[in-house]
């Protein structure tokens, strides 16, 4: 699994998108033509909220709040592609104070 560091964090009382960008690991992946992206399923740990998620062709994105200060949160996505593929990235959200 490939985990993310967000490096500007996020304070409790934001609420902001995190995006994964997939284009390079779908590309030409079957017979030369390029997969694409079919669902997405997202864990958010206790204390964040996910207030909506989305995905296109070759990105996920969440919008989360909460979160408590001081904390650092690992929030996992588990991508299905239309061949089938699965991938499971993740990215840890420092919450601090700005």
């Amino acid at each position: 699994m490939s985990i993310f560091i967000m490096p500007d964090g996020k304070a409790p009382t934001e609420v902001l998108d995190y995006a994964i960008d997939m284009t390079r690991e779908l590309a030409n992946r079957v017979n030369g033509q390029s997969d694409a992206i079919s669902g997405v399923v997202w864990t958010v740990p206790s204390g964040l909220s996910e207030v909506t998620s989305s995905f296109t062709n070759t990105e996920v994105t969440i919008w989360l709040s909460g979160g408590t200060l001081g904390t650092s949160y690992e929030i996992v996505a588990v991508i299905t592609t239309s061949n089938s593929r699965v991938y499971n990235r993740s990215f840890i959200l420092d919450i601090v104070n700005k």
